[in-house]
């Protein structure tokens, strides 16, 4: 840890990870709980891939913590997306009703300023994908009814990093 000391007024500045501990818990300085963020367009939706060095993949047994569905520009023309983890074949990680989002509709992502919470959408089998540890690497499966004319969101995924985990 390197530390230098102000001249003027006598103060330690500190030029490294710090870490801070209690009896009450700690800040964790390694990469147990990670981000991921999916930004796409109406026209171009995250689907399975087998060229996984382009497709941004959560490993096999990631745990998702929370999901976000975050409207950066209004979508219209479709129905609604459901939005879930898939492998790199396309199929459906766990018993294929563990999704993210059940049937997000328009009519909830047609404002600018929208955040969905998984854990809090209407749809029937909404959320069911988080606290799951993934059965095999997954992948963003974004799928529409209706036909979409315009549109751009993320899908923003806190998960436990299974390789992290002690």
């Amino acid at each position: 840890m390197t530390f230098e000391t102000d001249g003027i007024r006598g103060v330690v500045k500190n030029y490294a990870v710090r870490t801070a501990t209690s009896p009450y818990g700690s800040y964790a300085d390694d990469d147990k709980i990670r981000t991921a963020i999916w930004t796409f367009d109406y026209s171009d939706l995250p689907t399975a891939s087998t060229n996984t060095d382009f497709v941004l993949t959560l490993p096999a047994g990631a745990i998702p913590l929370e999901a976000y569905f975050q409207v950066n520009t209004a979508f219209a023309g479709g129905t609604s997306y459901d939005i879930d983890f898939v492998d790199s074949a396309g199929s459906a990680i766990g018993s294929g009703t563990d999704k993210l989002w059940d049937l997000i509709a328009l009519a909830e992502i047609d404002t600018s300023v929208t955040v969905l919470s998984a854990s809090q959408h209407a749809g029937t089998n909404s959320g069911n994908a988080l606290f799951v540890p993934l059965a095999s690497a997954g992948q963003l499966k974004v799928t529409a009814a209706g036909t979409f004319t315009a549109g751009n969101g993320s899908v923003i995924v806190r998960f436990l990093n299974p390789g992290a985990v002690a």
